[in-house]
C-alpha cells in the first residue's frame, strides 16, 4: 500500500515526524520519489526529479556538513 503523493511513507508520517522532532533545514530524502517537502532530493529514478541523481545507498556526491537531517522512502 502506497501512502500520500505515491511514497512508501504512510498518511502523515513526515507531518508526525516534523510534529514530534521539529523542521529540520537542509533535509536530505534519499529515495524521494514522489515526495513533496522541502528538502533535497536524491533518487537513482531521474523521471522523479531528484536534485540529485545518485545512488541512496553512499551519498558520495553530497558534501559533508551541509545538511542538517536526512530521511529515507524505500
Amino acid at each position: 500500500m502506497r501512502g500520500k503523493n505515491e511514497c512508501q511513507y504512510p498518511f502523515n508520517y513526515l507531518e508526525t515526524i516534523n510534529t514530534i522532532f521539529g523542521k529540520e533545514e537542509n533535509t536530505i530524502e534519499v529515495c524521494s520519489g514522489h515526495v513533496n517537502d522541502e528538502c533535497f532530493k536524491v533518487d537513482i529514478n531521474p523521471n522523479t526529479n531528484p536534485d540529485l541523481i545518485s545512488d541512496g545507498q553512499s551519498l558520495v556526491s553530497v558534501a559533508n556538513g551541509k545538511n542538517s537531517g536526512w530521511r529515507c522512502d524505500l
